[in-house]
């Protein structure tokens, strides 16, 4: 299905546009070190360029995909774990506004590891606590940096 590849194509490289659009009035560069442009725009050039080659390669592709052939099987594990972890990332991005980072860190960190099929309550609890305050010590004592605040607690 070759439509479908020059459509996530296009949908890539204007991710891309969008990236540089959004970044235009943000600083590339502070007193010679990359400031907060910076690795957005490389986000942005991997974007384009993924977009280009999966466009260059589908249309040089010999082989086109056979009539009725399943592209996304929905009722696969692997398929199932990656639209549970897009509602997960999508509820943290919700709980980190409303929770700040701790408490969406915690909960995250435990939803992870249970998408991935680890069932040990013990094992999601510790992990949870365990990374969350690790990052929690790299970025405030290390880094000097505070992790954002909810707008609730």
């Amino acid at each position: 299905m070759k439509k479908f590849d020059y459509i996530i194509s296009a949908v890539a490289f204007c991710f891309g546009l969008v990236i540089f659009y959004v970044t235009r009035n943000v600083e590339k560069f502070y007193n010679g070190t990359p400031g907060s442009a910076f690795f957005p725009r490389i986000i942005a050039v991997v974007m384009f360029v993924v977009a280009a080659a999966l466009a260059v390669n589908t249309f040089l592709k010999r082989s086109t995909y056979k009539k009725g052939e399943v592209i996304f099987n929905f009722g696969s594990v692997g398929t199932q774990r990656v639209l549970w972890m897009f509602l997960a990332i999508i509820l943290a991005g919700i709980s980190m506004y409303f929770f700040g980072f701790i408490l969406t860190s915690l909960w995250f960190t435990a939803a992870v590891i249970f998408i991935m099929e680890e069932r040990r309550p013990l094992v999601l609890v510790v992990s949870a606590i365990l990374l969350t305050l690790v990052i929690y010590v790299i970025f405030t004592i290390g880094l000097q940096m505070y992790l954002p605040r909810g707008r609730i607690i």
